[in-house]
């Protein structure tokens, strides 16, 4: 059962804190600007990490010797 105080945010709002956060904003001042908990600006920035470690792993993979 999913946590009835759980918010979903708009993928723009995501991609604007992953900006952020890579342009050297702190997470700290990112979640009081979005007005987001700390925990989630977190968690957005360690999955598109993640992410992006995956995908750069699938194209050194299909890259031919």
């Amino acid at each position: 059962m999913e946590n009835p105080e759980r918010r979903h945010y708009p993928d723009n709002l995501k991609k604007i804190a992953i900006r952020l956060y890579t342009d050297g904003v702190e997470i700290a001042v990112i979640a009081r600007s979005l007005e987001v908990p700390y925990e989630t600006v977190r968690s957005w920035i360690r999955a598109a990490g993640e992410k992006a470690i995956k995908k750069n792993r699938r194209k050194k993979e299909s890259v031919p010797k």
